[in-house]
């Protein structure tokens, strides 16, 4: 699954490529991957492209905002005026640049400006969500704080680590507490600390 670094760097791509462009249309080939109704997007500009955790977010006019969840293997590919430009890969996931699009795994195709967003996932877990600025708020503060932001520091997670018996690398797995960390992280984080995965948390010092 992505993780905070990834994500952030998908984050930058789209902000560069979306930025100021309005939704022309929306082609659902799964309705499971965006259940609203497209006519609540169409014709809405894309004001900056955001992130929270693992979680992108399309910042829209009218208070409205898409999240993007990419999952195990999600894949974002845009292509303005018929030619492939910047491709967000994430993992092992296909089509490759070269390959025909719309692909067997493509979910949902977002005509943005002169150029088309193509939401790929292989396994339909990933998605995207239509939601108002005060949902978004509340989904967001479901989420802890972020590695390498001024929220989080070693009082933060000793704090944490101090009053849960569960094992170090689910503690550190849990969004609620720390967000953006996926098992690649949490494993060669304890890996390099020398600190086995399965011990409990308030048993470190």
């Amino acid at each position: 699954m992505p993780e905070l670094p990834e994500v952030e760097t998908i984050r930058i791509r789209l902000d560069t490529v979306l930025k100021g462009k309005t939704v022309r249309s929306v082609k659902i080939l799964s309705k499971k991957q965006f259940p609203q109704s497209v006519s609540l997007v169409v014709g809405e500009k894309i004001i900056k492209v955001e992130r929270r955790a693992k979680l992108l977010i399309l910042r829209l006019t009218h208070k409205k905002n898409l999240m993007i969840h990419l999952k195990l293997n999600g894949q974002l590919i845009w292509i303005r005026n018929g030619v492939t430009g910047d491709k967000v890969l994430l993992k092992r996931s296909v089509p490759t640049i070269g390959s025909s699009l719309p692909a067997k795994s493509t979910r949902v195709i977002l005509g943005i400006g002169r150029g088309r967003l193509f939401f790929n996932e292989m396994r339909k877990f990933g998605w995207i969500k239509l939601v108002k600025d005060d949902e978004l708020r509340k989904e967001l503060s479901k989420y802890g704080a972020e590695p390498l932001t001024n929220d989080f520091s070693a009082s933060y997670l000793e704090n944490i680590c101090r009053n849960s018996k569960r094992a170090i690398k689910l503690v550190l797995l849990d969004q609620e507490k720390i967000a953006g960390i996926g098992n690649i992280y949490a494993s060669e984080s304890l890996f390099l600390s020398k600190i086995n995965p399965a011990i409990s948390a308030d048993k470190l010092t």
